[in-house]
């Protein structure tokens, strides 16, 4: 399912030895490393990839780490990168990784692009312009963007039921969601089902609405983070509550490209694997920090994707496939 150039395979066979020769040497330079995160510390997604940082980077550099906090208060994000920027200056690092789009637009374009020489990489980027700004500067900016697993996930939802001739796509409003509808455009017109629809609701009644509009037309509906989504009283849903409600709209089959789509009822989906993404960031910045061999500008996407599929509501649609299907598939119930 996961296509990529076999030169960017060469590229992280390669950094990863280097990785293995330079981890001692950098463990013995004291080296400090910067890490900013877009959202709050404790969320899944922020753990994952903190977590493999530590992994890669703990015995190599002394760590530090920052939470923008952009997706509970959005409006004071200029302001936390700011104070970044005023740790970055304090603790003079000898790299950065900026994690997820805030960090990237907020922290690493207007503060440390063109102005510094201390390598930066980054992961968990979903705005794509970002390419076109890095390649434009000076300086080793370098890292991994995040693509969501939708073709593959259509192939996997029609294994289990059957050709998906046309689907929809909803994700909870956001600047996530901004970013992913440019991969929406870049990709449509290749996809194996045709795309009908993609909705960005911010209230579960908008999302009701979008889903009455293309209900009669799909075979499937794919949603990505639901997470912002706001009820009737004005209260931010979880997927708990929101899937199993949109799937009843829906009265369709519903995949989804997180695993909190569908540990609360989607059927199956291909995830990104958080740590994959940290883990070649932090790798590139090892490289980057003790070799300075790493090409400017190295960027690639996420490659290895997680099948999963939820055994209830396979059992709840009556489907039975072939065993052979859910080899290497993880299940959840």
């Amino acid at each position: 399912m996961i296509r990529f150039r076999s030169s960017q395979l060469v590229f992280l066979i390669v950094l990863l030895f280097m990785s293995l020769f330079w981890g001692n040497v950098a463990a013995a330079a004291g080296l400090r490393v910067l890490t900013v995160f877009s959202f709050e510390p404790g969320t899944g997604r922020n753990d994952q990839m903190r977590e493999t940082i530590e992994q890669v980077l703990g015995d190599a550099a002394e760590l530090t780490f920052f939470y923008l906090d952009t997706k509970n208060h959005p409006e004071q994000g200029a302001l936390r990168a700011r104070e970044a920027a005023a740790l970055f200056d304090k603790i003079k690092p000898d790299g950065v990784i900026a994690v997820d789009d805030a960090a990237m637009s907020l922290f690493v374009l207007p503060y440390l692009k063109d102005k510094t020489e201390v390598p930066v990489t980054f992961c968990g980027v979903n705005d794509l312009s970002i390419r076109g700004k890095i390649d434009s500067g000076s300086g080793s900016i370098s890292g991994i963007f995040e693509k969501f697993y939708i073709e593959e996930t259509l192939a996997m939802a029609s294994g289990l039921i059957g050709p998906v001739r046309r689907f929809a796509f909803m994700m909870a409003d956001g600047t996530t969601a901004h970013y992913v509808r440019q991969q929406l455009d870049l990709e449509n017109g290749s996809f194996s089902a045709e795309l009908i629809g993609d909705f960005y609701p911010r209230t579960l009644d908008e999302a009701y609405a979008a889903i009455a509009q293309v209900r009669d037309q799909i075979d499937l509906l794919i949603v990505a983070s639901l997470r912002g989504l706001h009820d009737s009283s004005g209260q931010i849903m979880n997927y708990e509550d929101a899937v199993p409600l949109l799937r009843t709209a829906a009265d369709k089959p519903i995949a989804a490209v997180t695993r909190g789509g569908i540990k609360f009822g989607a059927l199956c989906g291909v995830i990104i694997d958080l740590k994959e993404q940290s883990y070649w960031a932090a790798q590139m910045l090892l490289a980057a920090l003790q070799s300075r061999t790493l090409p400017e500008h190295e960027t690639m996407y996420n490659m290895r994707g997680i099948s999963i599929v939820n055994v209830s509501e396979m059992q709840r649609l009556g489907i039975s496939p072939d065993p052979v299907f859910l080899r290497g598939v993880e299940l959840i119930k």
